[in-house]
């Protein structure tokens, strides 16, 4: 075999090799895809529409943030549209802006059923959550887990 020819077979077999590479970790990245499950927040966490996200809580009380205002601001539940389906997506705290929703917890497997572990980020460190469903309190413990609340 010639120097060239040589050359051309290391060529294709180290390509051959890497392709090899890739589809295993293509394969690998498909699998933890399919691991992933969605965790949906509960009929019982009830969230609307107030031109940002917005939760229930008393009888007839919605915690949201107001954009116009640039602060937290809680209405009265009429005529506000109920948003049927959210989910909680894994995120750092970092990722969390002024006015979104999260869910904080120390759990790797969260129960999402807790309402007192949705908040509204306020601020670089601090969030706002519903204490026994009668008020809100402003906190800045920074949980283990975080999940954003999104629309599903």
């Amino acid at each position: 075999m010639t120097r060239i020819e040589n050359s051309y077979v290391n060529g294709v077999t180290n390509a051959m090799k890497k392709l090899a590479e890739l589809e295993k970790e293509i394969a690998s990245i498909r699998e933890s895809l399919v691991k992933e499950e969605i965790i949906y927040v509960p009929d019982c966490i009830e969230f609307y529409d107030c031109g940002s996200l917005g939760i229930k809580f008393d009888c007839n009380g919605i915690l949201f943030w107001s954009f116009h205002n640039k602060r937290f601001e809680v209405y009265a539940l009429y005529g506000f549209r109920k948003i049927p389906k959210l989910k909680l997506t894994p995120c750092k705290r970092e990722d969390l802006k002024v006015g979104d929703f999260a869910f904080g917890t120390d759990y790797e497997n969260p129960d999402s059923t807790e309402k007192s572990k949705y908040c509204l980020i306020v601020n670089k460190f601090e969030y706002k959550y519903i204490v026994d469903d009668k008020d809100t309190h402003t906190n800045d413990i920074c949980w283990d887990y975080w999940y954003k609340v999104e629309v599903a």
